[in-house]
């Protein structure tokens, strides 16, 4: 292909019910309806549209212990503030004692980056609610050589930041990690408080916006590498 290969990687937040993974699901229709139909017309690469949690590997853990313990799944099930607080002070405890958030990422990025190299660029959005973790990773993967990644020739590797606001507060919360959300000085801010048919439109705008022209790999070598 003649245009760059590359991967955006997207760290996404907002508190629980903000609608991060229906923006996601919305991005990835108009991904296939809109932006990648005209990209193979001029033979351009198609993107990838991945969607990855930094919370999965807790969420494994407590629907292990809800399988034994009625009244922990009675809250997995309703997402409580009861199992939005034991996620997130079981992420804090992996991640201050075996940094398992950064080791487990980047183990699934750097395989996502040599798919790439062969295939289609990439859209990677990364649910993540602490704004540490999210400054952590993106300086990680701006780093052409550190603890993380290394150069993988030919390849562009850029990042951004969204946040999905308007549906809930952060206060209304009593977990760390949801209450913190807004603690970061996000790329993007979108507003989810109407409709779904108001945030179909937002979805397919900011695509047209960063990634219809790889405006945001274009943009590469303004990234601190």
């Amino acid at each position: 292909m003649s245009d760059t290969r590359g991967i955006v990687v997207c760290f996404i937040n907002g508190t629980g019910g903000s609608g991060k993974d229906t923006f996601v699901q919305l991005v990835k229709k108009h991904m296939e309806e809109h932006i990648n139909a005209t990209r193979s017309e001029r033979n351009k690469r198609r993107y990838g549209v991945v969607n990855y949690s930094t919370i999965d590997y807790e969420r494994n853990i407590l629907d292990i212990v809800a399988n034994h313990y009625p009244e922990v799944k009675k809250s997995c099930d309703k997402k409580d503030n009861n199992y939005r607080d034991c996620l997130s002070h079981m992420k804090q405890t992996l991640d201050s004692v075996y940094n398992t958030s950064m080791t487990m990422f980047f183990e699934f990025y750097i395989k996502l980056c040599r798919e790439t190299l062969v295939k289609n660029n990439m859209l990677l959005f990364v649910h993540c609610r602490e704004p540490e973790n999210i400054e952590k990773m993106a300086k990680a993967i701006r780093s052409v050589y550190g603890d993380y990644t290394y150069p993988l020739p030919g390849l562009h590797a850029v990042t951004t930041t969204i946040l999905i606001d308007g549906r809930t507060n952060p206060e209304d919360f009593t977990n760390e990690s949801d209450q913190s959300v807004n603690d970061y000085n996000y790329d993007f801010v979108i507003d989810n408080s109407t409709t779904l048919e108001a945030l179909d439109v937002k979805a397919l705008a900011w695509l047209r916006t960063n990634i219809e022209e790889d405006q945001l790999l274009s943009g590469y070598n303004s990234q601190n590498h």
